[in-house]
């Protein structure tokens, strides 16, 4: 289906078939992909729902990463925080940052939306991936993130996985006017898992 983010990064695809891969963590890359800058500055600027230049985030992103050694030590720190501090239960909202920062309740989305903050308040460069994560024997939609660390590393603050296992499939990648595109794919998708490494 075009318009959907399934190849690059962890995931490869060669027709019908996607072939996700779990990255090592921290990353052993041995020469890091450099970001173009427009890369680097998309995914550290502020948006509308990530809010990442809100002093309450800045903050937050302070207190939390402070002593820490390195940028994956940080990204593990974030992803342990917004896993403990974030009441897991479904809302009925728009995620946005500030607000899951200040009511501390919601589902995947409102976890990737207030990690990415953070991690880019943190001067780590961060993305939002979407699509569907198989658990309990089903394909369920699923956000998480995506971090740059010489390499992207996938993580998911709903589960506290850094690096995010590879029951993760991606679909869509960005803020929530990209993950619009998933909904083309409901009802049309079919999903069977071949083989498990």
């Amino acid at each position: 289906m075009s318009g959907l983010k399934i190849d690059g990064e962890r995931q490869s695809q060669n027709g019908n078939e996607v072939v996700v891969r779990k990255e090592a963590f921290p990353p052993a890359t041995l020469e890091p992909k450099p970001l173009k800058a427009e890369e680097r500055i998309k995914a550290l600027e502020a948006t509308p729902f990530i809010q990442s230049n809100d002093p309450q985030i800045m903050r937050q992103a302070e207190a939390i990463t402070e002593g820490g050694k390195d940028a994956p030590e940080r990204v593990v720190r974030i992803a342990d925080w917004v896993f403990r501090s974030v009441e897991k239960r479904p809302v009925v909202s728009i995620p946005s940052a500030v607000e899951v920062l200040r009511q501390r309740v919601g589902d995947c989305n409102e976890h990737a939306v207030l990690f990415t903050a953070l991690a880019r308040a943190a001067g780590i460069p961060t993305i939002i991936q979407a699509g569907i994560i198989y658990m309990e024997g089903k394909f369920y939609y699923h956000a998480w993130a995506q971090v740059y660390l010489g390499t992207w590393v996938a993580v998911d603050p709903l589960l506290n996985q850094v690096p995010a296992d590879a029951t993760h499939i991606r679909l869509a990648e960005g803020d929530l006017d990209k993950q619009l595109d998933i909904v083309r794919t409901i009802g049309r998708l079919k999903v069977e898992i071949l083989e498990v490494h």
